[in-house]
């Protein structure tokens, strides 16, 4: 494979990071790109791919320091007890799951 730009190797990112559901780490995201293209430098390969969470925040989250995610589809399971004592387990995307969690409800 030829040397890539910067769009090109943001684009291969993004991909890579919308098929691993539970995320990638920054270096392994880098090193997966180098290995594909080693022709091209891993500088250019860290400046692309850096900041892709500010760039494309409806594609990318940052979760964590180091830690790229797919900002559409993350659905977290979590148990609500109802008043009659059944469980029943929901599952609603992140930022909803996020603001019921101080409420009482607890991860599974």
């Amino acid at each position: 494979m030829s040397k890539l730009n910067t769009k090109q190797i943001s684009e291969r990112a993004r991909k890579i990071i919308s098929e691993r559901s539970g995320g990638i780490r920054y270096s392994e995201l880098v090193k997966q790109i180098s290995g594909e293209s080693p022709e091209t430098p891993i500088n250019t390969i860290n400046g692309a791919v850096w900041d892709l969470a500010t760039r494309f925040p409806k594609e990318i989250s940052k979760p964590s320091r180091g830690l790229f995610q797919p900002a559409a589809g993350v659905a977290i399971s979590f148990e609500v007890e109802e008043s009659s004592g059944q469980k029943s387990v929901e599952k609603y995307p992140r930022p909803i799951f996020m603001s019921l969690l101080p409420n009482g409800l607890r991860m599974i």
